[in-house]
């Protein structure tokens, strides 16, 4: 099966990744914006203040260009 376009220029942020177990996986055009979601999660899903915790996970190392 072949990617679409759209497909080839997302990106994805596994949870997993940064909180073992967690089965999360969000899709966006650009980084940022998957990474705007995966801080929102984190902070919803697992209590995760991001701006009040220095030794919140580099959410970045979670987001991965979607390789079709």
């Amino acid at each position: 099966m072949f990617a679409t376009v759209w497909e080839e220029n997302m990106y994805e942020y596994i949870c997993d990744k940064i909180i073992p177990g967690c089965t999360y996986k969000e899709k966006g055009d650009t980084p940022e914006a998957v990474r705007e979601k995966a801080v929102q999660h984190l902070h919803e899903h697992h209590g995760m203040d991001y701006l009040d915790n220095p030794q919140f996970p580099d959410v970045s190392v979670a987001v991965m260009k979607v390789l079709g």
